[in-house]
């Protein structure tokens, strides 16, 4: 309860209550077994978490892999139905760029602790072989949701490619 003094007299209020409802999606990403050669593939897996308590729909989900990663990069394989029946995953031609762009539609995620709640799907892209050593950030795009009836953004996802000419790789191995 709350209690104040309103022109000198003690006041007792009835208590305040709600509920908070968190409605959010966490969009993770991983370049798998990197370092990796110039003319390489390498596996980009993306995860996404619906933490509602209520069901998500994807709205929009982008993902540019040229130039913002490195100037050439391009998808090789694909992931069917990624997120589902009904979503689908494309690489398409950025409009006014030269690159490519990852495109996630048709996603949907059940309620938070629901099978179904998450997703999780790899797509295998071709590191041009005239790529300098060095470090590529990838960090995605847009990406919008529609959680019961509100709109989320999540954070954008980001990880690190690194490109080396000289991979060295040592084994150590104990045997009888």
């Amino acid at each position: 309860n709350t209690v104040a003094t309103v022109d000198g007299l003690m006041v007792a209020g009835n208590a305040a209550s709600d509920d908070l409802v968190i409605h959010g999606l966490i969009v993770t990403k991983e370049f798998l077994a990197d370092p990796v050669l110039p003319g390489s593939e390498v596996v980009l897996r993306f995860t996404l978490v619906n933490i509602s308590p209520a069901a998500a729909t994807i709205l929009i989900f982008r993902d540019a892999l040229d130039p913002e990663v490195l100037p050439g990069m391009a998808a090789t394989v694909l992931p069917t139905l990624p997120c589902g029946p009904g979503s689908a995953l494309v690489a398409v031609d950025r409009p006014g760029s030269p690159g490519e762009e990852l495109s996630l539609t048709g996603a949907s995620l059940a309620a938070a602790g629901s099978p179904g709640d998450s997703c999780t799907f790899d797509v295998t892209l071709l590191v041009p072989a005239a790529t300098p050593s060095d470090t590529y950030t990838n960090t995605t795009g847009l990406i919008l949701a529609l959680i019961g009836t509100d709109v989320v953004i999540p954070e954008n996802a980001i990880d690190n490619l690194t490109v080396s000419n000289e991979l060295l790789f040592l084994t150590k191995e104990f045997t009888d």
